[in-house]
Formats: C-alpha cells, sequence, structure tokens
C-alpha cells in the first residue's frame, strides 16, 4: 500500500487507489508534455477468494516525435495451495515438485 500511495514527482493519478474487500486498483501517468517518455500504468489486482488472485497491469509508453505507442499487458492468475498460505513463510520460497 505504502509503493501505490507514494508517486515520483514526475507522476500525477489518474485513478485514486481504491481499496476494498476483494481488490485493489489505481492507475498513473507519468511524464508531461515536455517528457521524452511518457507512461501511462492502470493496475488492479482482486482476490475474489482467499485462495484466488487476479493480476492486471496495462502500460501505455510514448516517446516524444515518434508516432505510435508502446503497449504491456499483463494478466496473471495466482493461487495458494491452502487458505492460510501453508506453512511458507513471507519471503521463504520452496521448489516445487
Amino acid at each position: 500500500m505504502a509503493d501505490l500511495a507514494t508517486l515520483p514527482t514526475s507522476c500525477v493519478r489518474t485513478h485514486p487507489v481504491s481499496q476494498n474487500a476483494h481488490g485493489i486498483s489505481a492507475s498513473a501517468r507519468c511524464g508531461g508534455k515536455d517528457a521524452v517518455l511518457s507512461i501511462v500504468i492502470d493496475s488492479k489486482l482482486l482476490w475474489p477468494t482467499r485462495e484466488k488472485m487476479h493480476l492486471t497491469i496495462s502500460s501505455r509508453l510514448t516517446f516524444r516525435g515518434i508516432p505510435g505507442e508502446s503497449v504491456v499487458n499483463i494478466d496473471q492468475a495466482s493461487y495458494f495451495l491452502k487458505p492460510d498460505c501453508g506453512s511458507m513463510a513471507p519471503g521463504a520460497s520452496v521448489a516445487v515438485q
């Protein structure tokens, strides 16, 4: 939450951080009219249940003086093995068999 709430000085929120019991979303635009690179980021993380998470991130990059834009879309679904995340400690990793 702290990372989402903090933006570089060249960025503005286009959609405020919004959170409820099943998700969080935010959007920002970085780079002004005189910037060489401008980027728009829309992000949404949903957790419909304790076992499932769904992350979507859409980024659009434009370069001053260059027509067109670069678009990156990330769509990821994650599943916890147990509702309590199993016996994993925060930051730990386990080889998947």
